[in-house]
């Protein structure tokens, strides 16, 4: 999310700010509450990718009214089927999302009135074998975010003037879901490492604004994301990766840029990929 461009996007009809942390870069959390106690709105963190984020001081979760952590079993800390958690210091939203939690209903500590329903909702409880092995999971998180850390790191000092990668501040802290870079010729880069037998992603498209359940609604000023959607390419990025694997990635992209005219580090003034 772009924070210079959020109050104009503000009407009489917006209750929150919505922000996604994206690959794990967390965005400004600091301005973009600042914004919202200005209007009186509500400050959420799509921190799903973000596990134990932190910038300029602030981790991940702690500045909103609510943030949600996906443990789907493609995430960070993944599940053993679907999963999730939304954590908030707000009492009443807290009392109303248990509701929400299951079927809208109260919970009775006698037993007596089981289905007292206020709100229309799903079931929406995580498994307790899935939360048990959740909590073991935990202890294995620090390594990964260090593997994945050590790899971007490789990643970026090798193909940094080649691509655009994700800016990584020394005085914050990252948990990479995903290493997307930005490139020219971002295609038949893609056809290229998949040649190789490398595969990569490209994520969100067409972007949510575009797609058939959203045609009626309001269009919004989306540049960053069109220009990022036709650009950004995600790279191996996973803590099973040997670094035989990560210098073989680098060493294909890097003969992709030899091979072709050299235009992936243009005029992109993106401060990172997850920024705007």
């Amino acid at each position: 999310i772009d924070v210079t461009k959020i109050e104009s996007e503000i009407t009489d009809k917006t209750k929150a700010i919505l922000a996604m942390h994206y690959s794990g870069v967390m965005c400004n959390t600091p301005a973009i509450r600042e914004i919202a106690d200005k209007h009186k709105l509500l400050f959420i963190e799509d921190a799903a990718q973000a596990y134990c984020g932190e910038y300029q001081g602030h981790k991940v979760g702690s500045l909103s009214d609510a943030a949600i952590y996906s443990m789907n079993t493609m995430k960070l800390l993944p599940s053993y089927g679907e999963a999730g958690v939304l954590v908030t210091n707000n009492k009443a939203l807290c009392e109303k999302v248990k509701m929400y939690r299951y079927t809208g209903t109260t919970s009775d500590p006698k037993k007596i009135i089981t289905n007292d329903c206020h709100y229309v909702s799903l079931n929406h409880k995580i498994h307790t074998i899935q939360a048990a092995m959740l909590i073991v999971s935990l202890e294995e998180l620090p390594a990964r975010i260090e593997r994945r850390k050590a790899i971007t790191m490789k990643y970026n000092d090798a193909l940094s003037g080649l691509v655009k990668t994700p800016e990584m501040k020394e005085s914050d802290h990252y948990a990479l879901y995903a290493y997307t870079i930005a490139a020219d010729d971002r295609d038949a880069l893609q056809t290229y490492l998949n040649a190789a037998g490398i595969e990569t992603k490209i994520y969100h498209l067409p972007l949510t604004v575009d797609t058939p359940v959203y045609k009626n609604v309001r269009k919004t000023d989306v540049t960053n994301a069109r220009r990022l959607a036709g650009r950004c390419l995600s790279l191996p990025c996973h803590e099973k990766l040997s670094d035989e694997q990560v210098e073989f990635v680098i060493s294909k992209v890097q003969a992709f840029y030899q091979e072709t005219p050299l235009k992936a580090n243009s005029s992109d003034e993106l401060q990172h990929v997850g920024e705007k």
